[in-house]
C-alpha cells in the first residue's frame, strides 16, 4: 500500500485518477481548492484538504511515498492570449511552494504533470519525447509553457540532490465531461460545444485547418496511474497520440452529435496556435502494451453534449429569465 498525495485531485484529470486509485488499498490525500473541481468526485476513504498549493508548506502534511502534482493555473487560449505574464507568475508561485515541500519531505517518486505547451512551434508535426525544446515554448501559451519548463528543470535538480524518482508527463489536448465551465476563458472543446448549442453561426478561431489530437481525461488519468505505480521508473512520457482532427471538422462533429445544423465562420484575426499538435504514443505502449484508449472522440463528444445539457442548459435558462 502506497501513501499518495495528489494536488488538483478533484479536477478534470484528477477526479478520474483518484477514482481508479481508490479501487486499490492505497492511502490517498487530495489537496484541491475546488476552484475547478467538485468535492462530489472524491471517493469514500480519500482525505481532502481544501487549500491552495501556494500554502502547502503551512499544512504540515509530512512525507508521502508518491506525490502527483496536477494542480496548475490555466484556462483556454483566449485567456492565455492576454495573460502570458500572469500565467507564468502564478504557476511559478505554485510550483515554488511544491519545490520547497518536496525538499523537506522527499518522496520516493514525484509525478509532475507538465504540458505539451513546452514544445516549440517549429518542431515536427508528430512530437516524440526526445523532441528538442529549443528557445521558446508554444507561443500561443508562452507564459504557461515557460512556467512548465521552469518546473521541469527545478524538479530535475531536486531529484538529483535528494534522490527521488522524477516522472515528467506532458499531456496534449485533454477534455472531458467533468470540465469546470469558465465562460469565455474555457478551453477548446467545452467552448465549441457551448457555441454549437447556443449559436447557429459558430466562430472558430484561426483558419480552422489547424489539427489537434484529443485524449479523454479518463484515459489520461489511467496513463498517469500506470506511470505512478509502475515498477519501472519512467522519466518522461507524452500523453497523446497521432490521431488528429481539424478544428473545423471537430466543430462539425459536435454539431452532428447534438443533432444541430450549424454554419462555421473562421475568424482569422484570432490566434490558432501551433498548426499541428500531436505526438507518438509508441513509448507509452512500449511500457504498457495492454493499454487501450477507452473513449473514442465521437463518444467523448456525445458525453460533452450531455455535459452541456446537464450543466449549462439551466444556466442559460436562468440568464434568460433575468
Amino acid at each position: 500500500m502506497a501513501k499518495i498525495l495528489i494536488t488538483g485531485g478533484v479536477g478534470l484529470i484528477g477526479s478520474y485518477l483518484i477514482e481508479s486509485l481508490a479501487q486499490s488499498s492505497h492511502s490517498i490525500t487530495v489537496i484541491d481548492d475546488l476552484s475547478r473541481g467538485r468535492k462530489e468526485y472524491l471517493p469514500e476513504g480519500c482525505k481532502h484538504i481544501k487549500a491552495c498549493i501556494e500554502n502547502i508548506n503551512a499544512l504540515e502534511l509530512g512525507r508521502f511515498d508518491i506525490v502527483i502534482h496536477l494542480a496548475s493555473f490555466m484556462f483556454g487560449i483566449g485567456f492565455a492570449n492576454k495573460n502570458h505574464q500572469r500565467l507564468y507568475v502564478q504557476n511559478i508561485r505554485m510550483n515554488n511552494s511544491m519545490i520547497q515541500y518536496i525538499a523537506e519531505n522527499t518522496p520516493d517518486r514525484f509525478i509532475f504533470v507538465s504540458s505539451s505547451c513546452v514544445y516549440p512551434d517549429d518542431g515536427p508535426d508528430v512530437i516524440v519525447e526526445e523532441t528538442p525544446l529549443g528557445h521558446f515554448p508554444e507561443l500561443a501559451n508562452i507564459g504557461y509553457g515557460f512556467a512548465k519548463r521552469h518546473m521541469e528543470d527545478c524538479l530535475r535538480m531536486e531529484a538529483m540532490l535528494h534522490g527521488f524518482e522524477l516522472c515528467i508527463m506532458r499531456p496534449f489536448n485533454i477534455y472531458g465531461e467533468r470540465y469546470h465551465w469558465a465562460g469565455d476563458l474555457s478551453q477548446a472543446i467545452p467552448m465549441l460545444v457551448n457555441k454549437v448549442m447556443t449559436q447557429q453561426r459558430v466562430d472558430v478561431w484561426g483558419s480552422g485547418l489547424q489539427r489537434r489530437n484529443y485524449v479523454h481525461a479518463s484515459d489520461a488519468a489511467e496513463i498517469i496511474r500506470l506511470v505512478s505505480l509502475s515498477r519501472t521508473h519512467i522519466p518522461l512520457l507524452n500523453i497523446g497520440n497521432e490521431r488528429t482532427v481539424t478544428l473545423n471538422l471537430l466543430t462539425q462533429k459536435i454539431g452532428r452529435a447534438a443533432g444541430l445544423d450549424i454554419e462555421i465562420h473562421n475568424d482569422i484575426t484570432k490566434p490558432e496556435g501551433r498548426f499541428v499538435k500531436s505526438c507518438e504514443d509508441g513509448l507509452m505502449h512500449q511500457h504498457f502494451p495492454e493499454f487501450q484508449y477507452s473513449v473514442p472522440l465521437d463518444e467523448g463528444l456525445l458525453r460533452m453534449i450531455d455535459w452541456w445539457r446537464r450543466e449549462m442548459h439551466d444556466f442559460y435558462e436562468s440568464a434568460e429569465r433575468h
